[in-house]
């Protein structure tokens, strides 16, 4: 997996929709004293401005929640999200720590801190929170997803693809999913799991649910297209994934598969 492009794409996943999913969860059984009415009036703020990008004013608005009300367990949740999106990726994973500690029942603090382990490369421990994510809410559909990431980074194949198959089907119109079971059914070193046709399928899908804009999921489907045998969709596609792009590292990257596709040859995950 393409670290650099990947992980731009799994941060519109907790933009998008974990966010959401921390927000749902908060204000339930908030005693309503003086000092807690006032933490959550910051933290309401802070969710705004975490809404808006604006993480560093999210994360001054929910540092005087928590200094109002130091058990405000989501707070430190959705200040561990924000530290995510400015990859400090130690403060959130301690911040998620305390939201556990204070609300060890919730399941998106654990999903959230799985997703920061992957960032960090430790997968035995994101596989470890997704697992309790998943045990305290079985449709957890991110928790799926990300454990299916660890999955395949630790070639654990099998796993990754039955995830993604789980997070496909408790969401259908999930794109990231799909994508994601694309990257491993054209890309995986083991060709045991390699499925061109499949993998063109399920990356197409995943580009006509985001709107045909999002660069990840086009690099795929032309990583689809060369597994498939067909290099001039190949090129084409990644040619369209280089001009979305931005980010010269990952541009570069992605040339260097266009060259492989230009010779006729598929891309593969590093072994």
């Amino acid at each position: 997996m393409v670290a650099a492009m990947r992980s731009q794409c799994r941060s519109l996943l907790v933009r998008g929709l974990t966010l959401g999913v921390l927000l749902g969860a908060c204000f339930a059984g908030v005693r309503q004293t003086q000092a807690q009415h006032s933490a959550v009036e910051y933290f309401k703020q802070g969710s705004d401005w975490a809404k808006k990008g604006e993480y560093d004013r999210a994360i001054a608005d929910f540092n005087q929640a928590i200094k109002l009300d130091p058990n405000f367990a989501d707070a430190y949740n959705l200040r561990g999200w924000a530290w995510n999106e400015k990859k400090e990726y130690d403060k959130a994973i301690a911040d998620c720590d305390q939201a556990i500690r204070l609300k060890p029942d919730v399941a998106n603090a654990y999903n959230l801190r799985g997703w920061l382990w992957n960032e960090k490369k430790e997968y035995d421990k994101a596989i470890a929170d997704c697992n309790q994510a998943i045990r305290l809410d079985p449709k957890y559909v991110q928790a799926y997803d990300n454990r299916g990431d660890a999955w395949n980074e630790t070639k654990k194949y099998d796993k990754a693809i039955a995830d993604y198959n789980q997070a496909i089907k408790l969401a259908p119109n999930y794109a990231l999913a799909y994508n994601n079971l694309a990257w491993v059914q054209a890309t995986c070193p083991d060709a045991h799991f390699r499925d061109g046709r499949k993998a063109v399928e399920n990356a197409n899908r995943a580009s006509q649910l985001s709107g045909g804009k999002e660069a990840d999921y086009i690099d795929t489907l032309a990583a689809a297209y060369a597994e498939n045998g067909d290099f001039g969709k190949a090129k084409e596609w990644e040619a369209k994934t280089i001009e979305l792009l931005t980010d010269e590292k990952v541009k570069e990257e992605c040339r260097s598969r266009l060259r492989l596709y230009e010779q006729g040859k598929p891309y593969r995950q590093e072994p």
